[in-house]
């Protein structure tokens, strides 16, 4: 599952257990982490700013799951065009703010090093490429604006409880539900705590300011 329900919780932790009473496998895999005291150190400061800044948006249908393998393509070189969206199962009623962030979280960062290294890149140039297109068909409000750096750090909250509670629960793999958890949910919140993180963040800050004027 994939949503914004707990980024814009008056009560994170209370939304996480909510949705842990709904889902067992995901209760049982949270009964073994203190997870309230990881996500109130890890995740929690960044989640009152998302909250904040989308507070006031209007909530919209949102695919929940950008990247390249859910699009087909018309060609296989630089100037190829999407031809048609697949995969509708993240589907949820969020924000078009929340969508674009999860676009550019399954895109343009190489969070497959992170597990390895313990550091991450992020493809500056992508980044702005995919808010080109976006912002070609349909431009960001100054509210929208503001909020896209703020929801970046946590558009996967969810996403990565579910996948915790996949590995977990469903596959039986103790170590990836780990992973998921560890290296997903917190390891994406505390990368852009990082002086990397923080660099890309205020690169797309000073983008979207261009765009704005």
């Amino acid at each position: 599952m994939n949503s914004a329900a707990v980024i814009t919780a008056a009560e994170p932790l209370a939304a996480v257990a909510a949705i842990a009473g709904h889902r067992p496998g995901l209760a049982r895999y949270l009964a073994g982490r203190d997870w309230r005291a990881e996500l109130a150190a890890d995740v929690l400061p960044a989640i009152g700013r998302a909250a904040a800044a989308l507070a006031g948006l209007p909530p919209q249908w949102g695919h929940g799951d950008w990247h390249p393998s859910n699009l087909t393509w018309d060609g296989t070189g630089g100037d190829a065009r999407v031809a048609m969206v697949l995969d509708f199962g993240l589907a949820n009623r969020t924000f078009a703010v929340h969508d674009l962030a999860v676009a550019l979280e399954r895109s343009a960062f190489g969070w497959l090093d992170l597990a390895d290294s313990g550091r991450a890149s992020a493809d500056l140039a992508a980044i702005d490429a995919l808010l080109d297109g976006y912002q070609s068909a349909r431009a960001l409000t100054p509210a929208e604006a503001a909020a896209l750096p703020e929801v970046l750090p946590v558009a996967h909250v969810e996403y990565a409880l579910s996948e915790a509670e996949y590995f977990a629960d469903v596959v039986s793999a103790p170590a990836l539900a780990d992973l998921a958890y560890d290296g997903y949910l917190l390891g994406h919140a505390r990368w852009f705590a990082t002086p990397d993180g923080r660099a890309t963040l205020s690169h797309l800050r000073d983008r979207l300011a261009r765009t704005a004027r």
